[in-house]
């Protein structure tokens, strides 16, 4: 019947089968527009962060739109987090590219603890994304597996112009590790315009960048 099922241009439906499928537990963080779907979907074997009834969850929803994220996470003991990377206004915090230019001199403030907040996890890792959502795991020893086997260490789908990847291009080896996180992405999302769009670039600016010997 026309109308019923689950619009997936708007909600996570890939980030929550691969935290399923991989078995990515602990506390999690969620943006708050995916949290009905997340319950929808997995509960009660997971408990979101937050969902879209601000009244209901008013006092949590004050600290989630006033309190630096850092502190947030480390009260609530977040182990990984599904996000709306496209608007959510926290998504820098997980962001390497973000974090690189936070260690950067000269530091702010805010910057010094954005780092000390990387550290005591050891670092941010996303392991899925699509058009949708992304999905990160913090460094401990219980993501190891999933690490290894779905880290995106070059990509980085917040930053919305892909030219930071242009300097890998001219490498063969770099070149060659940026383009299978490329085709790593669309065969974990075949239904991606993202991923493809930026399998194709890659393509495209790695045709116009000879490789240096």
């Amino acid at each position: 019947m026309p109308g019923v099922g689950v619009n997936l241009g708007a909600y996570p439906v890939g980030g929550v089968n691969f935290i399923v499928k991989h078995n990515i537990y602990g506390n999690m963080y969620n943006s708050h527009r995916f949290g009905g779907y997340i319950i929808f979907r997995t509960y009660p074997g997971r408990k979101v962060f937050i969902d879209g009834r601000n009244v209901v969850h008013k006092s949590l929803w004050e600290k989630f739109a006033t309190e630096p994220f850092e502190q947030i996470a480390d009260e609530y003991r977040v182990d990984y987090a599904l996000l709306d990377y496209k608007f959510d206004s926290r998504r820098h915090q997980f962001s390497a590219q973000s974090v690189r230019r936070a260690a950067m001199p000269p530091r702010s403030a805010q910057a010094e603890r954005l780092l000390a907040w990387w550290r005591r996890h050891n670092g941010w890792h996303l392991v899925f994304w699509d058009d949708i959502c992304a999905v990160y795991v913090d460094g401990s020893d219980k993501f190891q597996a999933v690490r290894r086997r779905f880290e995106y260490r070059f990509i980085d789908p917040t930053v919305s112009n892909p030219v930071y990847l242009a300097g890998y291009l001219s490498n063969a080896r770099m070149r060659k590790l940026v383009l299978d996180e490329a085709r790593r992405a669309i065969r974990q999302s075949p239904n991606s315009e993202s991923c493809r769009a930026l399998y194709d670039w890659l393509v495209q600016r790695g045709k116009e960048r000879p490789l240096v010997e």
